[in-house]
């Protein structure tokens, strides 16, 4: 565990003992200290707590990053009605539901610091391409998105001209409907679960249903976003390149091909499970199938 994971997890052990739910100060001693282990000044300003979201979105916004603004929003009362619903259902004792929700309040934030992290990555990118490096191309692709948006962005604050506010409108609309299959978000929710199964891994003996919760979570994140169809096993980062038009710009590498067959042939000749899983990339149906079983057998709760 490194020092900042064992300086997190000195703040949740405080408050969980003590019975306290996750506050305002809660919140700000972990942005402190992953600032600090992290060197993201430059990439989060602030940290703004806000009233809900009059947004409507298909689930309950608890926490964002803004790209543009670097800034970290907390929707606290939606974060109280989240972990409530959550405790409630898991059905854990007391003092394991007060560490479920100050761990999952820590796995969130974590998941919004994670793409400040995405956004260092962007701003250090290798010049020259590596033709195997998918990860990397991932990247490019997206940085080059968030370019774009920063550009009609830019253009609104000049001109209220209605091209810019219909494209901006479009790429709202396609970042809502691809939203599930989005890589960046897979990325900073994989991260984020496995830095909280390594704080709970000490903690298995005395919290032994929470440490079985955070490794089905993070199994079943593995696995978000695939769907199977009679013929072959969706890939959720596949799928978004093709919602966001950008599949094309895989052609850097030495996988890409035109021809969708090909392509997934390719990636699964090229990557290893853990890298497809990872990504989000194509799996054979055998290897889905394998991974939803040992999924569901997965017992929870003693």
């Amino acid at each position: 565990m490194s020092q900042m994971e064992e300086n997190i997890l000195k703040v949740i052990y405080t408050y969980s003992i003590n019975q306290k739910l996750p506050d305002k100060q809660f919140i700000e001693q972990l942005v402190e200290i992953i600032l600090k282990d992290r060197s993201l000044k430059e990439y989060i300003k602030e940290l703004v707590f806000m009233p809900n979201p009059k947004e409507k979105l298909n689930f309950i916004a608890t926490m964002g990053y803004g790209a543009i603004t670097k800034r970290i929003y907390i929707y606290q009362e939606n974060l109280y009605i989240v972990l409530k619903k959550e405790m409630k259902e898991l059905n854990l004792n007391k003092i394991e539901a007060m560490f479920y929700a100050n761990f999952r309040t820590a796995q969130m934030l974590l998941h919004e610091i994670e793409h400040a992290i995405q956004e260092k990555q962007m701003d250090k990118l290798p010049f020259n391409i590596n033709k195997y490096d998918i990860e990397t191309q991932l990247f490019r692709i997206y940085k080059y998105d968030t370019e774009e948006s920063k550009k009609l962005m830019n253009h609104l604050a000049t001109s209220k001209n209605p091209v810019y506010q219909k494209k901006l409108a479009e790429k709202r609309t396609l970042y809502k409907t691809f939203y599930a299959y989005d890589p960046l978000e897979r990325l900073a929710q994989l991260h984020s679960l496995t830095i909280v199964k390594k704080m709970i891994t000490p903690l298995q003996r005395q919290l032994p249903n929470l440490y079985k919760i955070e490794m089905y979570n993070l199994f079943e994140e593995s696995l978000s976003g695939y769907e199977p169809t009679f013929f072959e096993i969706k890939s959720p980062t596949l799928e978004h390149l093709k919602g966001l038009q950008y599949l094309e710009k895989l052609k850097d590498l030495e996988i890409y091909s035109n021809n969708n067959k090909t392509l997934i042939s390719n990636i699964l000749n090229q990557y290893s499970l853990q890298t497809r899983l990872d990504l989000g990339l194509p799996l054979t149906k055998r290897e889905y199938h394998e991974l939803k079983r040992t999924l569901n057998s997965i017992k929870i709760l003693n």
